[in-house]
C-alpha cells in the first residue's frame, strides 16, 4: 500500500506521531483512517490535546506524564469519537 501524503503540515504531525508511538508514518495515517475519524479532524483533536503540553514546554514547564502515556489519551479520545 502506498500513502501519499501532500501536506506537509499534516505530514509533519504524523511524523511526530509515528516518532512518539515507534511506528511508521504509513501505520499511523492507517490507524487514522481505519478509525473512521477525519483525518483533519483528528489532527485538529491531537492540536487541541498537545496544545498544553507545548506551551508548557514552552516556558520551561515539563509534564511528569510520559510520551507514552499522553499519546494512549489521544487514541482513547479519537476512539471515543
Amino acid at each position: 500500500m502506498l500513502i501519499e501524503i501532500t501536506d506537509a503540515e499534516i505530514a509533519g504531525k504524523l511524523e511526530h506521531i509515528a516518532a512518539q508511538d515507534g511506528v511508521s508514518v504509513e501505520q499511523v495515517a492507517v490507524d487514522f483512517i481505519k478509525s473512521g475519524v477525519d483525518q483533519s479532524d483528528a489532527i485538529k483533536d491531537l492540536e487541541a490535546h498537545l496544545q498544553p503540553s507545548i506551551e508548557q514546554a514552552e516556558r520551561g514547564e515539563f509534564s511528569p506524564r510520559s510520551v507514552q502515556d499522553i499519546v494512549k489519551d489521544v487514541y482513547q479520545e479519537l476512539d471515543a469519537k
